[in-house]
Parts: structure tokens; C-alpha cells; sequence
């Protein structure tokens, strides 16, 4: 008897029933027409398997693939005689529940996707195989009807403790939410701006507001880096070398074009203030901060997901990738542009 089979394409329950494969469903064997037993054959066999699948679905836009376990009935490895209906089509119902419970309890294993599925399944169907061993013996093969009625009260009983749980078990998608996140970042400045300023790397701190597919980002990068030569412009002055602190918050506005299963897409455009701190001078005084400057810019937003859709989930964690380009026009006096990288990690709530 097969023991596994795991399918990579994701097969509709009805192309698993245009095989002589039978996914299981509540009294299917009662009604389904049955091969007969050729000649020299016993009256009564029965064959079924736990199958692993594929199974794509679309959430909110977004492709997601769920493994689900299901049991199947193999009818061309089973037959019955006209003569034995009446015992064995309840017998084997049975055992077929046997299958469906145990396809049941690797559900949620399934989806932590710890454990390879395969491997799942041919241990859920070792299982299935002894508890059919044990009605078997239980019932004498169905002939002592008492003890196939006490069974088959145990197992509706089994099959209601242990409902299906097929991913995804869907809520109404959410049309709005909003995320934190932390990291690190970076900034690598062109033109006059490079003369200035040495690449720059700091904290990075993020949040963000969305509103089905539209976006509002709020980021923050407090980054250090050494002055490669001299400025002075009315209060405000540093010299090369001078340690200086280079402060930029972004308030961008996107438009999600792509959310595939765990990837989202965001490009943006943003305002960005640009501040220069010369940390070589103390704190309130005359050169210590440089005034704000406000340029314009444009990126794009990346976010994984680090775990699968599951609507019982509250919170989803994510790696988030901010890639970026400002202009700088520092009090007109520098100016170029800042390609700016930053990387964290951050929560959907």
C-alpha cells in the first residue's frame, strides 16, 4: 500500500476524485459504487493513504500555499461482494475515518513546517493502519455488530474532538493597519555632498500607517561619521576630522504594487530633514546643531514576513528593507544626493 505522497502542485479535491482516489468526506463508502472481487479473491478488501498537498489560496491579493493533509480512499486497490454490503460498507467506513482522523491531527504540525511532510504522513498513516488493525479485531471484521456500533460512536466523537483544520481559516482581510521596526541603516553621499561627508551608520527606527494598498512611512536615521574637510556658514561651523552626527527623518507616502506570499512591495516618494550635529561642540552651543534642511526623495519599501499568514495571529513579525535616494541642498551650500540603506526587523499589529 502507498504510504505517502507528497504533491508540489496543488490539486483541487475534484482532480483528486477523477483519480481512483476519493478524498474523504462523511459516509462516502456507504453510497460510492465499489469494485467487484474477481474470482479466487475474498469478499472484502479495503486500501486508503494520507496525502500531502500544495494548496494555493489568495488572501487580501496575496498568493499564499497552505500544506493539507487529506485522506483518500484507493479504489482500485479495494472491492466488495453484493453479499457483504451490508457489514462491510459501515466496516469500512470506519476504517477510512481512521485515515481522515489521523490526516486531521498532523493539521497544525503541518503548518510549522518543523517536521518533513512526508515523514508526517507516513507516520500518520502507520497510525491509521493500527487502529484499523484494532476495530478490526474489536469487530470481527464487522461481524459483531454491538461492538462496530460502540466504534463507530467513538470515532464520530474522535472526528468532532479533532476538527479540520486547513489553512488559511479565513477572516475578513484587514483594510488598514499599522507596523513598528528597528534596525540599522546607512548613507552614502554623491556629489558635492561626498566631499563633506564620510558614509554615515546609525540607528534606524521606523513606523508605518497603511490604508488597504496606500501607505504612510515615518523613518528615522541617527548616524555618525567624520567631516573629510571644512564648513562655516553664519552660527554653524565644523572642521575636517570633526566628529560630526548626521540626523534624517523621512515621511514618505507609497502605493503597494506586489504582495506575493511572505513578500510586500512598497516604492514611495518622501520629504526628508536633514540636520548636521557637530558633536566636537557642547551641547546649546552656537555650532553645535546646523539648521534643518528639507529635500525631496523617492524608495522603496520591502518587507518579509518571518511567519506564514495565520489569522489567529494578532502580530506579524517582518524583515523590513528600505532602499532610498534624497537630494541634499544643504544650506545651499552642499548639496548632492544620499543613497540611504536601511535594514530591521519590526511587527505588524
Amino acid at each position: 500500500m502507498k504510504r505517502w505522497l507528497l504533491l508540489w502542485m496543488a490539486l483541487p479535491l475534484a482532480s483528486i476524485a477523477q483519480e481512483p482516489r476519493y478524498a474523504w468526506t462523511p459516509a462516502l463508502l456507504m453510497n460510492e459504487n465499489w469494485l467487484r472481487p474477481s474470482e479466487g479473491q475474498s469478499d472484502f478488501a479495503f486500501a486508503a493513504d494520507i496525502m500531502i498537498i500544495q494548496q494555493p489560496d489568495r488572501i487580501a491579493n496575496t498568493l499564499q500555499f497552505y500544506s493539507c493533509s487529506r485522506a483518500v480512499w484507493l479504489r482500485d486497490q479495494s472491492f466488495m461482494s453484493d453479499s457483504t454490503e451490508g457489514t462491510h460498507r459501515p466496516l469500512a467506513q470506519l476504517y477510512f475515518d481512521c485515515y481522515e482522523l489521523e490526516a486531521r491531527k498532523i493539521s497544525t504540525e503541518l503548518q510549522q513546517g518543523q517536521t518533513d511532510p512526508g515523514i508526517l504522513a507516513s507516520r500518520a498513516h502507520s497510525r491509521a493502519d493500527s487502529l484499523v488493525n484494532t476495530f478490526h479485531l474489536r469487530t470481527r471484521a464487522g461481524a459483531d455488530f454491538e461492538q462496530l456500533r460502540l466504534s463507530r460512536q467513538w470515532m464520530d466523537s474522535a472526528l468532532q474532538a479533532n476538527p479540520r483544520m486547513d489553512f488559511p481559516d479565513h477572516e475578513v482581510p484587514k483594510l488598514f493597519g499599522f507596523g513598528i521596526d528597528i534596525g540599522a541603516g546607512a548613507t552614502f553621499f554623491t556629489g558635492s555632498a561626498s566631499s563633506y561627508f564620510k558614509p554615515v551608520s546609525g540607528l534606524a527606527l521606523g513606523g508605518l500607517f497603511w490604508i488597504n494598498r496606500f501607505y504612510f512611512d515615518y523613518h528615522w536615521l541617527n548616524a555618525r561619521t567624520i567631516a573629510r574637510k571644512g564648513f562655516e556658514m553664519q552660527d554653524f561651523q565644523f572642521t575636517d576630522s570633526t566628529s560630526l552626527r548626521i540626523r534624517q527623518t523621512v515621511a514618505a507616502v507609497g502605493f503597494r504594487v506586489a504582495n506575493f506570499n511572505r513578500v510586500r512591495l512598497v516604492p514611495y516618494v518622501s520629504l526628508s530633514l536633514f540636520r548636521v550635529i557637530n558633536d566636537n561642540e557642547p551641547k546649546g552651543s552656537l555650532y553645535n546643531k546646523g539648521a534643518l534642511s528639507a529635500n525631496a526623495g523617492f524608495g522603496l519599501l520591502t518587507e518579509w514576513s518571518v511567519n506564514p499568514y495565520d489569522p489567529r495571529q494578532r502580530s506579524i513579525w517582518k524583515i523590513v528593507l528600505r532602499t532610498e535616494y534624497t537630494s541634499i541642498n544643504y544650506l545651499h551650500m552642499i548639496k548632492g544626493g544620499g543613497v540611504k540603506i536601511l535594514l530591521g526587523i519590526g511587527i505588524d499589529i
